[in-house]
């Protein structure tokens, strides 16, 4: 196969989802989540001699992550599995209650609290292409 631009064109939104068919998100099960910030930019911290030391954002970031559980009763969330790093997080939830068709999302609550307590332009300023958000693509969700 050649490819040329248009061939390129037109296999540009004809991805494979990562998504598991079928399969109903909003239900309970664990959910390994990453986000990363805009342009992987260093802004929770450094890395000093083997270990993560958080700056003010960065301890912004970890408690609202914490203070979800508060907000959001269908989730769980366990302090060892969770982790600031200087330009993303890693963290694991737990869905313990059916979040349904309720449009609340555990992720949006946090990504909401964290960005009006950081005042950090985190986000692409542009606005989205074809109705969807900018980020990583299927994995990541940039800050």
């Amino acid at each position: 196969m050649i490819l040329n631009k248009k061939t390129m064109d037109n296999n540009k939104y004809n991805r494979h989802s990562i998504r598991v068919k079928n399969y109903d998100y909003s239900s309970p099960g664990t959910y390994f989540i990453t986000i990363c910030t805009y342009k992987r930019q260093c802004l929770f911290g450094e890395i000093v001699n083997g270990e993560m030391r958080l700056n003010e954002y960065g301890e912004i970031v970890r408690d609202e992550w914490f203070c979800s559980v508060h907000i959001r009763n269908e989730i769980e969330l366990i302090e060892n599995e969770f982790i600031v790093m200087p330009n993303h997080i890693h963290g694991v939830v737990w869905i313990v209650e059916n979040v349904g068709a309720t449009g609340r999302s555990p992720l949006r609550t946090f990504l909401s609290f964290q960005e009006k307590k950081t005042h950090l332009p985190l986000k692409d300023p542009s606005p989205p292409e074809r109705g969807r958000e900018k980020g990583k693509r299927g994995f990541f969700k940039s800050l």
